[in-house]
């Protein structure tokens, strides 16, 4: 593979070149693009916020798949759901599962139909038996903005979808002994890799096919991807200095990324970064973190863990860039996460490999933007990708719910492998255009995630792993630009520092030093009913209560809940410290910081 060099045309703007190239290459496999999953996130999300909002008591109606994918992207919007109909469901859950006939008994006055298979029969019972009900259907509404689909929302264009077919592909291909069918399958497989702009892994795919064959064809596409890919790199080369990228990588452990599989992108943070060795999430999931982190309110008094996104006023970091006119765009699975008209969002779900390109496009030829990709699917639970070469688990929302007896009541996989595999593959997507980027960068996840041997049972899951673990709260924070400089950091900080970071990229200036005393970790009251059947069920009902936690930079965590109770605990081992007096001068520090009690 050659090092990036210049390819364009003289006159023509780079991202039109790009544009252009994709095209072709699209042409050259008989692929059309299309635009049609652009706006599915977006439309789902706001009609179902705005259904549950004016509903007392909302319900969904069915418990399957559709379901399980509707709770993982759109938890936050049903965090009031409570009841869901299903007529034949049996097992446990957290969530009241009732049959149709106790819609009225639980004083149901809307429902939102989760199925896209039996939608129109459930919709007839609803217009039959229960007139006066209000009700959602995703699709109808999808429909009624152009958007036709012929099949569940997830099962097409989705990021889930597209790596269960590549696996499915993959499997199939090692299998396959016929050489011809096997040519069929490369170039399949290279289709799907060019549909999710990642270049990169197509060039893989078809230099493996070709130790085996030498088709003419193949090595003519083969030279089209080299082409592409260098085209993709020289973009990252030639971005200008002053743009400033926010690169989140969802769930990202601290250790992933200092002492994981991605190797070559610590070895680029080693020469071009600036690590904070020590930092923090704001919380354990992603709004909760996220809002108070880019607003720097963490007061839980004030009720923020209620939001998904803030006012342009609310965020520092945004208003600064507005200030200095900046380009602002995000890339964010239609999540806004701050509400302005000064910053463009995607408005759909896509993979690691489709967000960092269209990055580049907006970037290219941009000499003041504010870019912000979040990576989601990939390194978030449960870890999908193309590399895992058995079976490959795509869905969920948190891995304990695999012990939920819907969900076979046991873990589906080896999520430590597949962890494992998901962690090379984002090493091998990232690092080459990180290593070419001269914008400032800064480096973070939202918080850290829960990861359990293949033989897990729910039982042998510690109280600090559902709760304040330093698994679940260890996150990499990384800045790179020419005014920091590099180095390391072993001072406690946290997400809630990265707003003046951002200001000081935002404004050519160095980071400044960060010396905390401590930093604080907070988390609401569970809202999520499987959460608390499954907390309750292993006897750890208190870690659904709100608590927040001190870090202190000695190595000492103090957890305050909402009911009074104070805990002491070792950071480094999560272990329990029962030295009172310690207890008593470390709360001394911290008391009027606490908000959990107010």
């Amino acid at each position: 593979m050659e090092t990036a060099k210049a390819c364009g045309v003289n006159n023509v703007p780079m991202k039109k070149q790009l544009e252009q190239a994709y095209e072709e290459l699209l042409s050259l496999l008989g692929l059309e693009v299309g635009n049609r999953s652009r706006k599915v996130s977006r439309i789902i999300k706001e009609e179902i916020e705005r259904f549950v909002k004016n509903c007392k008591i909302p319900a969904l109606w069915c418990y399957g798949e559709h379901t399980r994918m509707l709770m993982t992207d759109y938890i936050f919007e049903m965090r009031r759901v409570k009841y869901i109909i299903d007529e034949f469901y049996t097992g446990d859950s957290g969530f009241e599962v009732i049959t149709s006939e106790k819609i009225g008994e639980k004083e149901i006055d809307g429902i939102i139909i989760s199925t896209y298979k039996y939608r129109k029969e459930i919709v007839e019972t609803i217009r039959s038996r229960y007139p006066q009900m209000k009700y959602l259907d995703i699709y109808e509404k999808l429909y009624e903005n152009g958007i036709d689909l012929s099949c569940e929302y997830y099962a097409e264009n989705y990021p889930y979808a597209r790596y269960a077919r590549i696996n499915r592909m993959n499997c199939e291909l090692w299998e396959q002994k016929n050489v011809k069918y096997q040519e069929d399958f490369v170039e399949d497989l290279v289709k799907e890799f060019v549909l999710i702009k990642d270049f990169s892994s197509a060039i893989r795919c078809m230099e493996e096919a070709l130790r085996e064959n030498h088709d003419r064809k193949m090595k003519e596409l083969l030279k089209y991807l080299y082409r592409i890919y260098r085209m993709e790199l020289q973009a990252a080369s030639v971005i200008s200095k002053k743009n400033v990228l926010m690169l989140c990588i969802d769930g990202l452990r601290r250790q992933d990324l200092f002492s994981g599989e991605m190797e070559r992108v610590k070895r680029f943070i080693l020469y071009r970064g600036y690590s904070f060795t020590n930092a923090y999430s704001a919380s354990t999931s992603t709004y909760e973190s996220l809002i108070p982190a880019y607003s720097g309110n963490n007061d839980l008094s004030t009720r923020y863990y209620e939001k998904n996104e803030i006012e342009e006023e609310e965020c520092p970091f945004i208003k600064e860039a507005i200030k200095q006119e900046r380009k602002i765009r995000f890339y964010t699975d239609s999540c806004h996460y701050v509400k302005s008209k000064h910053i463009v969002v995607t408005e759909s779900y896509q993979t690691a490999a489709e967000k960092l390109w269209d990055f580049l496009l907006d970037a290219v030829d941009e000499k003041n933007g504010l870019f912000y990709v979040h990576i989601l699917y990939e390194s978030h639970y449960s870890y999908p990708n193309p590399y895992t070469k058995g079976a490959l688990v795509t869905e969920g929302t948190n891995i304990l719910f695999d012990f939920l007896s819907r969900n076979g009541g046991k873990l589906k996989t080896d999520y430590v492998a597949q962890h494992r595999d998901t962690l090379r593959y984002l090493d091998d997507l990232l690092a080459p255009i990180l290593e070419q980027l001269c914008c400032k960068m800064i480096i973070y996840a939202d918080h850290g995630n829960v990861l359990l041997g293949k033989n897990a049972e729910l039982g042998d899951v510690s109280y600090p792993q559902l709760t304040f673990g330093e698994e679940l709260i260890q996150v990499p924070l990384v800045i790179c630009d020419e005014e920091t400089g590099v180095g390391i950091s072993d001072k406690i900080c946290s997400l809630m520092d990265l707003n003046n970071m951002l200001i000081c990229l935002l404004q050519g200036k160095a980071v400044k030093e960060i010396d905390h005393a401590y930093v604080k970790v907070v988390r609401s009251a569970l809202y999520n009913a499987d959460f608390q059947y499954l907390y309750q069920k292993i006897g750890c009902e208190r870690g659904s209560k709100a608590f927040e936690v001190f870090l202190f930079q000695e190595g000492y965590k103090l957890v305050v809940y909402e009911d009074g109770v104070i805990e002491l605990y070792n950071s480094a081992s999560d272990e329990k410290i029962s030295d009172i007096i310690l207890k008593k001068n470390l709360l001394a520090q911290i008391e009027e910081m606490i908000t959990v009690w107010t």
